[in-house]
């Protein structure tokens, strides 16, 4: 993708919702569990035991958060790509006949947007198909006609 997207501590707070904070004692050890419920709903736990003599409540219950704070990182960061994925994927949206725009190069040599009809997307070449089947594999170079009027005929950088 080239680009590094970044999650910040905002973003992980900003999808902490709610937390609840459990502690039970089980099998001789001092269980404590951190829920997490994020505000779509999605909920995240970690837990640790420890002995008696060795608890401590609120060092069990941060090592919990930061063990959390990293599940919502990594889930943010799926999504932030995922998001900049489908965007980049826009192009696969063209249907058939759309009117858009294409780059091509002029006899001047410089790359021109002149209109075209949309025909198909060829997955295995990496191709889109326009008017009269000619094609392109740059993905910046083909865009929808409406929105971007005003490029027609004008050099494309």
């Amino acid at each position: 993708m080239g680009t590094k997207l970044t999650v910040t501590k905002e973003m992980i707070a900003e999808n902490m919702k709610d937390v609840n904070v459990r502690t039970a004692e089980e099998y001789g050890k001092i269980v404590t569990d951190v829920t997490v419920t994020m505000k779509n709903g999605f909920t995240l736990h970690a837990g640790v035991d420890s002995d008696p003599e060795n608890y401590n409540e609120e060092k069990d219950k941060e090592y919990c958060l930061e063990s959390i704070k990293m599940d919502i990182r990594l889930i943010l960061e799926y999504t932030l790509y995922d998001q900049a994925n489908k965007k980049k994927n826009a192009h696969k949206t063209f249907k058939p006949f759309q009117k858009v725009l294409v780059k091509v190069t002029n006899d001047d040599d410089n790359h021109v947007w002149v209109a075209a009809i949309y025909s198909h997307y060829n997955e295995s070449k990496g191709r889109h198909y326009f008017s009269n089947l000619q094609w392109t594999d740059d993905d910046g170079g083909i865009i929808p006609f409406e929105g971007n009027e005003s490029k027609l005929g004008q050099i494309a950088e």
